[in-house]
C-alpha cells in the first residue's frame, strides 16, 4: 500500500551506481512504513517490478522517481528474495 510517505523502503544499487551496474536492492525498510507492516519485504531483496513496470536496468534515481509518481493506494511489488 503506497501512502503519502511512499512504499516504506529505500533503494541501493541500480544501473550506473557508484559500485557499477548492480541490481536494485532494498537498502532499508522503514519502521512503521507500508513495507514494514506487510512483513514481506526485507533489506537485501532485489526489486524486480512495481505495478506492471519492470525495474531491472533502471538507475536508483529513475526507480525512486517512478515510485514517487505512483498514486496512493494498493501497489504490487515483485522482489527476488536473496538467500545466502
Amino acid at each position: 500500500m503506497k501512502t503519502d510517505t511512499g512504499l516504506g523502503f529505500s533503494l541501493d544499487g541500480g544501473k550506473s551506481s557508484s559500485q557499477g551496474d548492480r541490481p536494485l536492492t532494498i537498502k532499508k525498510v522503514f519502521q512503521g512504513g507500508a513495507s514494514h507492516q506487510s512483513g514481506l519485504i526485507q533489506p537485501g531483496d532485489q526489486l524486480v517490478q512495481v505495478s506492471d513496470r519492470d525495474y531491472r536496468g533502471l538507475t536508483c534515481y529513475e526507480a525512486w522517481t517512478l515510485i514517487k509518481a505512483l498514486p496512493p493506494g494498493p501497489v504490487k511489488v515483485v522482489v527476488c528474495k536473496m538467500t545466502f
